[in-house]
């Protein structure tokens, strides 16, 4: 008789939540923003932030061609690390174009305040690939650290920046209408 009571209390308790879930979702579908946010609709120049933003999605991209494993570091670091200084050179260049950009608009707080959400999503960058740099010399040297899959301490801050990088990057994405 004990067990009967709490069977139906479970029971109730779990359609409740089943029906929270479900209708959470279905009004954050439904009331998802269609604009873009307020801040993005008063930029003075959103053509050329647009095409910064691209800019590094591009770069973003390339980077997936970068392919750092133990087994051929000694023959292909020769090609990696100027690959990787090509794209670090390519977002400090996007950084140098981020801050003209705030000094013709300085007067456009929407303008700085996308430009600097830009800076930060090229300076993640220029982190990662900094930190893929760090990893190759430490595999050069053979330390054993680096060779470690998922637990060394080159590859945890390189997965860091990676993710955060892309997360600001979807965001941006999702949100800015660029």
């Amino acid at each position: 008789m004990k067990n009967k009571p709490t069977k139906v209390i479970l029971t109730i308790a779990s359609i409740l939540l089943c029906l929270g879930i479900f209708t959470n979702k279905i009004y954050a579908i439904e009331n998802k923003i269609s604009t873009v946010p307020v801040v993005v609709q008063e930029l003075q120049d959103k053509e050329a932030l647009a095409n910064i933003f691209r800019e590094i999605k591009m770069i973003r991209d390339n980077m997936r061609t970068i392919d750092i494993n133990t087994q051929t570091i000694k023959e292909k670091s020769g090609i990696l690390k100027p690959q990787i200084t090509s794209y670090m050179n390519q977002l400090q260049g996007v950084s140098n174009n981020l801050e003209r950009h705030k000094s013709i608009y300085k007067d456009s707080q929407p303008d700085i305040f996308v430009a600097d959400q830009l800076q930060i999503l090229s300076s993640v960058y220029q982190a990662l690939l900094r930190d893929q740099l760090i990893l190759i010399d430490g595999l050069l040297k053979d330390d054993p650290e680096s060779s470690k899959l998922v637990f060394s301490d080159y590859l945890y801050t390189i997965y860091y920046y990676v993710t955060l990088g892309d997360q600001m990057l979807n965001y941006i994405n999702e949100n800015y209408g660029f």
